[in-house]
């Protein structure tokens, strides 16, 4: 099915991206010929971020001295039917956004939006004990925020009830030095061994047991994971994250890239930029715009555990490497998706065919 439109009265003609023909009062726009433009957009899009192949893929009209204007849809040929998407002022960016942490305004909790807001800045931690990876305790206590569940919502007798988060592999795991594995400040660490890769699996539990926190169907919880200095090494190696059953992944580099497996439906997230420093603040509450730029966020809903692939690869032409990299995590902070903002700086913006 083809997506066709009209559109009249727009003042740039000719510099629309996607060229229109004239017909009558009116043209008319369609993809050309040997193109599709099909999931170029998704919950990342920046509408003054555009990638280039976002923005091939849209029709930029400008209209002066209105406030209204007319347009004519047309879903073509066989086919159940198409979805338009449009917005007001589009941008693609000379460089990379400029991102800063957020207060998030205080709300209470609902059906909706109820989060489970664990992270390891006070926690201890357990190496390898109890056929455990890593345990981190106390890493939350249910109840103690507005924006919690309601008090016995958690199927853990209400609030007060204290969590703590194992972390288990799945598949073989292999560590380059085993010894890093806990924690860097607010960041919980996993090291692995260069050109290999391990499925792990991240459950929040009542502390001290390895009970599951259950999440009421009618009142599912959400929450967070974020990876922190994703980025590939100077040598060559590149890190690689893999997802399932998440409810929301959100990037914020171009260098940044996400794909999903058409095998086994698993989505991939890998980076190209260098590394950064990495952040020795509350991350809760500050962060460079690097350091959230170099990390993404992903949010579970209704679950109080998740895999994730982790992998380390060489890239063409890199020099030969035994060493590992360091992988860092934490629960909510400035870069869950909620917490940061990331704009385009405005002599930055490039306004052409919009």
């Amino acid at each position: 099915m083809e997506e066709v439109v009209w559109a009249k009265d727009f003042v740039n003609i000719g510099d629309t991206r996607i060229e229109g023909e004239p017909d009558g009062e009116w043209y008319k726009f369609k993809v050309p010929p040997n193109k599709s433009y099909r999931e170029v957009y998704d919950e990342d899009i920046a509408l003054d971020n555009l990638t280039d192949e976002q923005l091939a893929a849209t029709i930029g009209l400008t209209f002066e001295s209105t406030n209204e204007w007319e347009m004519i849809f047309k879903a073509d040929g066989a086919g159940s039917g198409r979805n338009f998407l449009f917005a007001g002022e589009t941008s693609s960016c000379r460089g990379e956004p400029e991102c800063e942490c957020v207060p998030l305004p205080l709300s209470k909790a609902s059906q909706e939006t109820c989060y489970v807001k664990w992270n390891i800045c006070d926690a201890d931690v357990e190496q390898d004990v109890g056929g455990h990876v890593l345990r981190y305790k106390n890493v939350a206590t249910l109840g103690t925020d507005a924006e919690d569940c309601p008090a016995g919502l958690y199927g853990t007798g209400g609030g007060g009830q204290v969590l703590d988060l194992i972390v288990d592999n799945m598949t073989p795991y292999k560590a380059h030095n085993r010894g890093r594995n806990g924690k860097n400040g607010c960041l919980g660490v996993v090291n692995l061994k260069a050109l290999t890769n391990a499925t792990l699996k991240f459950t929040l539990v009542k502390s001290g047991t390895d009970d599951v926190v259950p999440s009421d169907p009618k009142h599912p919880f959400t929450t967070d994971f974020n990876l922190f200095d994703f980025d590939q090494s100077s040598a060559g190696m590149q890190e690689h994250a893999g997802f399932t059953g998440f409810n929301k992944i959100h990037i914020n580099s171009k260098s940044m890239r996400k794909n999903v497996d058409a095998v086994d439906d698993v989505t991939w997230v890998h980076s190209e930029t260098p590394a950064v420093e990495n952040p020795n603040t509350d991350i809760r509450k500050k962060l460079t715009s690097d350091q959230i730029k170099s990390s993404f966020s992903v949010s579970y809903h209704g679950t109080a555990t998740w895999e994730v692939v982790l992998k380390v690869e060489e890239k063409e032409g890199a020099k030969a490497h035994v060493g590992g990299r360091n992988f860092l995590f934490s629960g909510e902070s400035c870069a869950s998706w909620r917490l940061h903002k990331c704009r385009c700086p405005k002599d930055k913006k490039k306004l052409s065919g919009r």
